[in-house]
């Protein structure tokens, strides 16, 4: 296994620190966060996060706002 990749849960970089709920929800979070998301403006699932609240289509290009974790915030 490479260095810094560790398989499976994303928050197990934690190991046993801040507590088992929160390690949950930053694991919850960053699975939603890298999950296959559809791009506005080609419909394919090639949406990644470029900054916090930025994405940008792998295929066409387009750029836009969304949210912090997720391309569309919710309300």
């Amino acid at each position: 296994m490479e260095e810094g990749k560790i398989k499976g849960n994303p928050a197990k970089r934690f190991m046993a620190r801040y507590g088992s709920t929160l390690r949950k929800k930053v694991a919850e979070i960053e699975r939603e966060q890298r999950a296959r998301h559809i791009c506005p403006n080609c419909e394919q699932p090639k949406v990644r996060r470029v900054a916090i609240g930025i994405w940008r289509c792998r295929k066409c290009g387009y750029t836009f706002a969304g949210g912090a974790w997720t391309p569309s915030s919710r309300k």
